[in-house]
């Protein structure tokens, strides 16, 4: 199963309230799914996330930088939250 943001095809602007859900065409001919039960699938996924707003990333200790002196560069942090890798 693939999933992805929705796209409208015209304008390839994101649409933010719908997913685009993909599993192959020899995977539907062989075991066809209903609609209701992809909502269904969704909504129970839902419900069992957990509330509130997310958790913060756990502390990251400073990388190293190779040929770096001790002063420079000492604060630096890898970090891999989305908002930063877009």
């Amino acid at each position: 199963v693939q999933l992805k943001r929705h796209q409208e095809k015209g304008t390839k602007q994101d649409v933010v309230t719908d997913i685009f859900v993909a599993w192959g065409h020899k995977a539907e001919k062989e075991a066809p799914i209903d609609v209701q039960e992809i909502a269904d699938a969704f909504d129970k996924l839902y419900e069992e996330a957990p509330k509130g707003p997310p958790a913060p990333p756990a502390a990251q200790a400073p990388m190293a930088v190779p040929g770096a002196t001790a002063g420079q560069l000492s604060a630096a942090t890898l970090s891999t939250t989305p908002q930063q890798l877009l």
